[in-house]
């Protein structure tokens, strides 16, 4: 890429600049938004899923996604979807030269014009200015320590930007489409993980906005759109990577280089001759991966999350006996398994430039020995120096734990209060630190105590207890601690209840039956509380359900939600059978468990999720934050008669419901937050309400199966460990795929996901050494069955404009059905969509994105048999096909090159094809489905492709059941897409013809047509099992064998579990074809599961011969843990 115009020395954005938001900039037109666009990532990450919900929001409704694992995936993607863009806005690898050369390919490097490497963010949050050229030199320099008395602008960059290129034989070189910068804060309060979620991830969004925009317009000036250079041939205009797209400036942050990729060793922060802004700043630079590393007595130690200590005099008295006592780079306290270190002082008198005195290291992770070893989990730091033979310097520190949650300056708090107050109420904002949004046991307790505290009366006239979260709002339980635990089930069902006891608390029910916790104590709602989650950061799993259960939730327009737990392969809790039913409607609330997709803050409200939206999709966290508290001060303020105004929307259980007569609160005088305090307490108190503690038990008898039931626990701790060690995923998740119609489908998709062998309901309990709930004689229906047929959700909603508190109409922002509509008293069938014009049914034909369109009847796919298109008929592919072979091919010639565009050969009409009756076959191809051409654009060229499909194979041909959530795709009004002629294919290097040619022979796409084999002659075939064992052929492997060995155990009829309160009737048992005999469960044991390739993980967190030889061994878990 040719550098932009950068100024010599950093300075800051122009005073009469003014930066455009995401939603003053030129939308893609229709044309564009019908578009098939390809997604090629490395990993369905946050910058992924926000650009994904972001263009279904702009209502693209043809994008798929293939993750990047071989050449092989990318080039049968690009077959099957025939895209007219490739976008890859996360992407490590580079796009092999027969894709980019064929169909338009953009690139986001997270880097300004003239900038290039794969480290990008690191060297930026480092503090590189840009002005020492060479590299060596530069680290060097960034290695020393800092005097931050001198300005910001003469000790790191200013601004940083993000760049949209279009891919060639460059890396980080082709021509820049769009571009945009943005400030950067102080690094040494900046974590790369905070800094990619939000000022990096907004500009992509603008940034890959303004390319659509100006592709679309490219394309439509030229002349002749059925020439493949049109789609290919566009050129970007070289003032794209001169002025950035928030203010038509060019980049101002110093010069750029080309940078190398910074290794784990030369990440080293010397504690006893850094000081803690220094030691911050290196760590805040590796944070999530591969982390910085700290030296120990024996060797080393990655850490992770750094907060810096401002003052001594801030120290409790036995923290400051040790600190005194203490050398630099020495543990002085400890606190929930963070280590506080002494750093080096720095050289001002009285500092005021905050450096530091010590600085906290909340997590760690020991070095893989080797590469083929697998990825040890993170850890709080505490734990992972005791693994690394280090606990010895840390056992004789005083620990420093909270007792007053109050907001303090200059120090570190996991969790603390800040009080606002509006008038005589006061709104308590309760802020967590929770690393990487993950919620362990000793966190949720922590939470649990601080929620307590801020909502007590010593606080005052509390009237609003709002969640506001961190970095991230909450990713549910911790994997990684669960991961290092001794027994891993144990310590998800303590990591479960700790959580749920949050939630319990913020529900608030008023029933008598409440868990043992809450005994003897006033729920919010009779105190005159009201609770509210503010979702400033990303949510997913059990964290979207902690802000669901709350009375409000407000999210920033930015944030990205994921509902769903079923990925990991668990059930979740969290009163998510409540909270989704009723704020959705059941048919929605399975869709969000069950489709496994993310969801645009906007989409969610749309849904009845989420409340209201605050903020443009580029919102920053700040900003965001201030929007969501002057919301919670209107909150406060307001009278009774705010339930029904546009402005106001809420969850179900605290609106009136006019089936009730009293229960319409705005009939006398009185605060908002009042009213809805009475209704609530009315909702509660009626007959047919169902005490939430009852949800709370029917979730958790799940989560006892998956976390020690033999064939669900199997699955969980597989996954966990695939997920914590970053194993290298085998495949791309067929629920972010539509371009392939014949594929297997997940294993989540199929019912039978579910179930648990030889389980009586109510036993599982008794596997932790509990009583079984009397609850669950009646609870089974509150169950989402993922069996049952559901209707298809609603298009999201069109962009709007942020909401600003001086705009009270409904078009302002984004308000739920739950906030405008009575929900009915059981609060099980509100669908959660009101009347909006902008809200239509998806039409029947139609599918959504994750759900590739079936063939129409009328396009019947006629080829010649699979036999003749492999042998002398190559010629007679005929007439009809899907997107891929939409026209009639050319017969195959050689070609040892890759032309650029399409020549006059292969733009000339084809020869006829022989007579023959045609043969209507599948095509049991992952990479193909049936796309009607439109006329509403004209249809590209073929597309000729260069790649190595030796090791393609066609996939079970598997209907994947209905799936919908971003909304659907037209059949009839998509554009046709690119479509394939031939594919040639390189000879394995091995034979004469690869070796001489590299290109070698050639075949035609019948090659992918070739049906996979049931079986090789070697394979031993299936146990036969005897008649009596008959009916669980239906079952998978895992759960035959385990049926089996129930089989032969003594049978006993199942007994209802004992209960301290009498049952209506006994428990419900699962079919008799699963129950053949006790099922026996040691809860006791850990049997860790064996996973494949368990070593192939690309983290760099290892290290060459030399370092491993100085780690000191730790011993490998056995496979069979007793506890």
């Amino acid at each position: 890429m040719s550098p932009a115009a950068a100024s010599p020395l950093p300075t800051s954005a122009p005073a009469d600049a003014r930066a455009l938001a995401l939603a003053d900039l030129p939308q893609p037109p229709p044309d564009v938004r019908r578009w098939r666009i390809l997604l090629l990532v490395s990993a369905i990450n946050s910058l992924t899923q926000r650009v994904l919900t972001h263009l279904a929001d702009l209502g693209f409704d043809a994008v798929s996604t293939e993750l990047a694992l071989s050449d092989d995936d990318m080039y049968g993607a690009v077959i099957a979807h025939s895209p007219h863009l490739v976008l890859c806005p996360f992407l490590v690898k580079k796009v092999p030269d027969g894709i980019f050369r064929n169909v338009t390919t953009l690139i986001v490097h997270p880097g300004p014009p003239g900038d290039a490497g794969p480290a990008a963010l690191d060297w930026a949050i480092l503090g590189d200015r840009g002005i020492e050229a060479d590299a060596a030199e530069a680290l060097k320099q960034l290695q020393a320590p800092v005097d931050r008395s001198l300005p910001l602008a003469e000790r790191q960059r200013t601004f940083w930007g993000i760049t949209v290129l279009q891919a060639d034989e460059t890396l980080d070189g082709g021509p820049v489409w769009a571009f945009d910068q943005f400030a950067l804060p102080d690094v040494a309060t900046l974590t790369k993980s905070s800094l990619y979620q939000n000022q990096v991830s907004s500009a992509v969004l603008r940034a890959v906005t303004a390319a659509l925009t100006r592709l679309g317009e490219s394309f439509a000036v030229r002349c002749n759109a059925a020439d493949r250079a049109t789609w290919t041939g566009v050129r970007a205009d070289p003032r794209f990577a001169r002025e950035c797209v928030s203010f038509g400036r060019p980049f101002v942050g110093g010069p750029l280089h080309d940078r190398p990729q910074i290794k784990p060793g030369q990440r080293r922060s010397r504690l006893a001759e850094y000081t803690a802004a220094d030691v911050a700043r290196i760590v805040n630079c590796a944070d999530s991966q591969p982390g910085a590393t700290v030296p120990t007595a024996k060797s080393f130690l990655f850490v992770y999350d750094a907060h810096v200590h401002q003052r001594v005099a801030d120290l409790p008295p036995d923290v400051r006996l040790t600190y005194d006592g203490a050398q630099p780079g020495d543990a002085v306290a400890t606190r929930a398994g963070a280590v506080l270190f002494k750093t080096a002082a720095c050289a001002h008198a009285h500092c005021a430039h905050g450096c530091g005195v010590a600085v906290w290291l909340t997590h760690g992770r020991v070095p893989k020995p080797a590469n083929s070893g697998p990825l040890n989990p993170k850890v709080p730091l505490q734990e992972a120096m005791v693994a690394a033979g280090e606990g010895a310097s840390v056992d004789v520190v005083p620990e420093w734990p909270l007792v007053e949650f109050a907001e303090r300056e200059g120090t570190w708090q996991q969790t603390f209060v800040r009080s606002v107050t509006e008038g005589d109420a006061v709104i308590q904002l309760v802020y967590w630190d929770f690393y990487n949004g993950a919620f362990s046991t000793a966190g949720c307790q922590l939470l649990l105590r601080v929620l307590q505290w801020a909502a007590d009366t010593a606080r005052g006239n509390v009237k609003l207890l709002a969640l506001m979260g961190g970095a991230y709002f909450s990713n549910g339980v911790a994997l990684n601690i669960i991961e290092a635990a001794v027994h891993p089930g144990h310590e998800t069902w303590a990591n479960i209840n700790a959580i749920d006891d949050v939630v319990e608390f913020l529900a608030g029910d008023t029933s008598t039956e409440r868990s043992g916790f809450l005994s003897g104590r006033d729920a919010l709602a009779e105190r005159g509380i009201v609770t509210a989650a503010c979702v400033r950061g990303n949510a997913a799993a059990g964290g979207v359900a902690l802000a669901a259960a709350c009375d409000i939730v407000l999210a920033a327009n930015s944030v990205v939600l994921n509902p769903a737990y079923r990925a990991m392969g668990l059930h979740g809790s969290e009163l998510h059978l409540y909270s989704y039913v009723a704020r959705c409607g059941r048919d929605v609330a399975t869709h969000l468990v069950r489709d496994m997709l993310p969801l645009s803050a906007s989409n969610a409200c749309d849904l009845g999720l989420v409340d209201a939206v605050v903020g443009g999709r580029d919102v920053g966290r700040d900003e965001a934050e201030a929007l969501l508290v002057d919301r919670l001060r209107l909150i406060a303020r307001g009278g009774s008669d705010a339930v029904s105004s546009d402005w106001f929307a809420s969850a179900p259980w605290i609106r009136p419901c006019s089936s009730r007569p009293g229960t319409l609160s705005e009939t006398r005088p009185q605060l908002l937050v009042d009213a809805l305090c009475d209704n609530k307490r009315t909702r509660y108190a009626a007959p047919d309400h169902v005490p939430l503690v009852h949800y709370r038990h029917e979730e958790l008898s799940q989560m006892l199966l998956d976390s020690f039931h033999p064939v669900r626990s199997a699955r969980y701790h597989a996954r966990r460990i695939k997920f914590v060690r970053k194993v290298k995923a085998g495949k791309t998740p067929n629920r972010f795929v539509r371009h392939r119609v014949h594929a297997a489908p997940d294993d989540e998709d199929d019912a039978a996901f579910d179930d648990a062998p030889g389980w009586v309901r109510g036993d599982e309990w008794t596997w932790v050494g509990d009583v079984a709930p009397a609850s669950l004689a009646t609870s089974a229906h509150l169950r989402i069955d993922f069996a049952d047929p559901v209707d298809r959700l609603p298009l999201p909603r069109a962009p709007r404009r942020p909401f600003h508190l001086s705009q009270m109409t409904d078009d302002s922002q984004h308000s739920a059905a739950s906030g405008t509509t009575d929900a009915s008293s059981s609060l099980h069938t509100d669908s959660g969509v009101d009347d909006d014009a902008s809200i239509v049914e998806a039409p029947s034909a139609c599918a959504a994105i994750g759900q590739p369109l079936s063939p129409p009847p009328s396009a019947a796919l006629l080829l010649g048999s699979p036999k003749m298109l492999m042998s002398n008929h190559r010629e007679s592919l005929g007439t009809a096909v899907t997107g891929a072979l939409a026209q009639p091919v050319p017969k195959l010639r050689p070609a040892l090159h890759m032309p650029r565009s399409t020549s006059a050969e292969l733009a000339a009409p084809a020869p006829a094809a022989p007579a023959q009756r045609p043969v209507a076959v599948s095509l049991p191809v992952s990479a193909l489905h049936v796309k009607p051409m439109s006329t509403s654009l004209p249809a590209p060229p073929p597309i000729v492709l260069t790649a190595d499909l030796s090791k393609s194979r066609a996939q079970p041909r598997t209907k994947r059941p209905s799936r919908e959530v971003f909304g659907t795709a037209t059949a009839t009004g998509a554009p046709p897409p690119p479509h394939l002629e031939h594919v040639l294919v390189p000879a394995p290097a091995n034979t004469p013809a690869g070796k001489a040619h590299k290109l070698g022979r050639f075949a035609t796409l019948s090659k992918l047509l070739r049906p996979r084999r049931e079986g090789s002659a070697g394979a031993s075939p299936s146990p036969t099992l005897t008649s009596e064992h008959a009916r669980l052929e239906h079952l998978a492997p895992t759960q035959q064998k385990l049926a089996l060995s129930l089989a032969s155990s003594p049978a006993r009829s199942p007994s209802p579990a004992p209960s301290p309160v009498p049952r209506a009737r006994a428990l419900d048992t699962q079919p008799a074809a699963l129950a053949l005999g006790t099922l026996h469960v040691d809860a006791d044991t850990y049997d860790r599961p064996v996973v494949a390739n368990e070593g192939d993980t690309e983290s760099p967190c290892f290290f060459n011969t030399a370092d491993v030889a100085a780690f000191p061994a730790v011993p490998e878990r056995p496979a069979a843990v007793r506890v």
